[in-house]
């Protein structure tokens, strides 16, 4: 219900998901992957996906690694701080794009669930190996 006005999430949203985790053997083989649906609304004056949208995209799927590896229905983390790097013109839009988060293997250590904080390394792509920017969220 408390997404219903949600400027990624909700119904008025250009984004529409479908989301997935793949368990690994461990907290770093660990995967979050959505499918998401860009309508045209997210697209800046050259018709490709808008850099703003794209920081909201990998944000928003960030946000669920956590909960995701802690296993808690409905726990996401909260972002800190994000580096975004755009690529390659993110097109077609409207289309499907694939997100994928995972843990830094670099920045985090095995207790960090102890500590309380992660990095995430997120990824959109077309989902056939184009990809087209690149985040760490921490």
């Amino acid at each position: 219900q408390r997404l219903v006005r949600h400027y990624v999430a909700g119904e008025r949203s250009p984004f529409r998901f479908l989301e997935g985790a793949i368990n690994g053997s461990d907290d770093f083989q660990h995967r979050v992957v959505f499918a998401v649906h860009v309508a045209e609304h997210a697209t800046n004056s050259a018709g490709v996906m808008q850099g703003g949208a794209i920081a909201a995209l990998m944000d928003y799927c960030s946000a669920f690694l956590g909960g995701s590896l802690l296993g808690e229905p409905g726990a996401f983390a909260l972002t800190r701080s994000a580096s975004n790097k755009l690529l390659s013109p993110a097109t077609p839009v409207p289309g499907v794009f694939k997100i994928t988060v995972k843990l830094h293997p670099e920045k985090n250590s095995a207790e960090w669930r102890t500590r309380g904080e992660l990095v995430a390394l997120a990824e959109l792509s077309n989902g056939f190996g184009q990809v087209f920017a690149i985040a760490e969220m921490e």
